[in-house]
């Protein structure tokens, strides 16, 4: 063999080493982790279904939940619904068997369609699930009233299927009251029939008419028996939403506190907890908190946390999730201009108030200059000024100096930005001629001059 291929032979060992490390590394990078993508769609025959359409006719649709839950990890994503249709996908998930539950909620907080399902995550594979959606069930609770001169002493409760199986209960008659409760019905109109007996089982008097058992709910049914069956009908609500919510930071842990759910029922709440804003929600309370505070002990410092609050009465109904409670566990963060020692350029930095984690924003080239930082009201964006292509401009970026914008786009210098309190707008400064004051949208949109030919002061301060 001569040293040519001898070269060559090595060369080939070589790649195949590298390869072999490549792949070694990869399976490695993957070996405990894997994707989920979860889809659903709502069943055409609830599309189709005249009877179920005229049911859900003034139910609206708010959003769909996917959760999915291995051992005590639990996640929670919520998207809209599309045409009938919604998916998400779960990234770096644990490797294992996944248990998938999926509700399609309506505007009130009621769970409307629901799915179960199971999937196997496997390493560096994507498994997709689609889920069967099906009309959640609704509870009715009757109480019939009962005149005390029929002599009645015992009677039945039929729910009527017309599609299939009748529902029957006898009632529990106390005094002049017949009680009985269905649970988990399927959720339709149902033609209803009452029959009273006497002590020696016979018919004493009957009556029939029609209630709507609507999905998620519990329908409370009030029957009197007078000559003709009389009917009145009454829902059970939903606990209202949390209010009140707050967070401090202390000591490495965090304490939320809430106000107390104004119904008298309520067993206790759930927590849930977010690093990312509208993102995946993780439950971290096992059962239900009783008191109207709970202290996170599980958290970082330098992290963001958002946290929701959920109540649940004595009927195990739930409330809608109230809005998101953000703490920030950094004590604070201060954005400043500096050149750091660099002539020809100055770019915007942010440090922790106890001088920890110096981050320059902006690293910005020669004859670029970048100054009057200011942070958005929820300190997710940063307004400043920055000189480039001959003009000071506005400009926008995240809190970690990414995705950087310019929303000013004029032949004039701007300068001093300054968020309104909600962080929908942004007052400037230009100059021309003279000094003016502007305003526009916080994407850019929409800017229109405030003052004529006059100088303002600085800074600007927006209330």
């Amino acid at each position: 063999m001569n040293k040519k291929n001898i070269y060559c032979v090595a060369t080939i060992v070589s790649l195949l080493l590298i390869l072999t490390s490549c792949l070694n590394s990869s399976t490695k990078f993957q070996k405990n982790e894997g994707y989920l993508k979860v889809s659903v769609e709502i069943p055409e025959i609830c599309q189709s279904n005249i009877g179920t359409q005229s049911l859900l006719e003034d139910i609206q649709f708010s959003e769909v939940e996917f959760t999915i839950v291995k051992g005590e990890n639990t996640l929670v994503k919520e998207v809209s619904l599309s045409e009938g249709k919604a998916e998400v996908v779960f990234e770096n998930l644990q490797i294992g068997n996944w248990d998938i539950d999926v509700s399609i909620i309506d505007t009130e907080g009621y769970r409307i369609y629901s799915g179960e399902g199971e999937a196997t995550i496997l390493a560096g594979i994507k498994t997709e699930i689609p889920v069967e959606l099906n009309l959640v069930s609704g509870n009715v609770n009757i109480e019939v009233f009962i005149p005390e001169d029929i002599g009645a002493t015992s009677g039945i409760v039929n729910l009527i299927d017309p599609f299939g199986v009748n529902i029957c209960q006898d009632l529990q008659i106390i005094g002049s009251k017949g009680l009985v409760e269905f649970s988990e019905v399927p959720a339709m109109t149902w033609p209803i029939r009452v029959e009273l007996f006497d002590s020696e089982n016979k018919l004493i008097t009957y009556g029939e008419d029609q209630i709507n058992v609507y999905p998620g709910r519990t329908l409370r049914v009030d029957i009197e028996m007078k000559g003709k069956m009389v009917i009145n009908l009454d829902w059970e609500m939903l606990p209202s939403t949390p209010t009140g919510l707050k967070a401090v930071y202390k000591e490495s842990s965090i304490t939320l506190t809430w106000d107390a759910n104004p119904e008298e029922d309520i067993e206790g709440y759930l927590i849930y907890r977010a690093t990312i804003e509208d993102g995946v929600r993780f439950l971290i309370t096992d059962t239900l908190v009783c008191e109207e505070t709970y202290i996170d002990a599980n958290v970082e410092k330098g992290e963001k946390y958002w946290y929701r609050v959920q109540a649940y009465n004595s009927k195990r109904n739930s409330s809608k999730l109230r809005d998101s409670c953000l703490l920030d566990t950094c004590i604070g963060k201060i954005l400043f201009g500096s050149t750091d020692g660099i002539y020809g350029s100055e770019d915007i930095y942010v440090i922790n108030d106890d001088g920890s984690g110096k981050l320059n924003l902006t690293n910005n080239d020669t004859d670029c200059y970048s100054y009057c930082p200011v942070w958005s009201p929820n300190g997710t964006k940063i307004a400043f000024a920055s000189y480039s292509d001959s003009y000071w401009g506005i400009y926008v970026m995240n809190e970690d100096g990414s995705n950087r914008v310019r929303l000013t786009d004029s032949n004039s210098d701007c300068f001093n930005p300054c968020w309104s309190p909600y962080g929908t707008k942004i007052a400037y400064l230009t100059f021309a001629s003279c000094e003016s004051l502007f305003i526009m949208n916080s994407d850019g949109s929409e800017g229109k001059k405030l003052t004529d030919t006059f100088s303002p002061s600085l800074p600007l301060s927006y209330f």
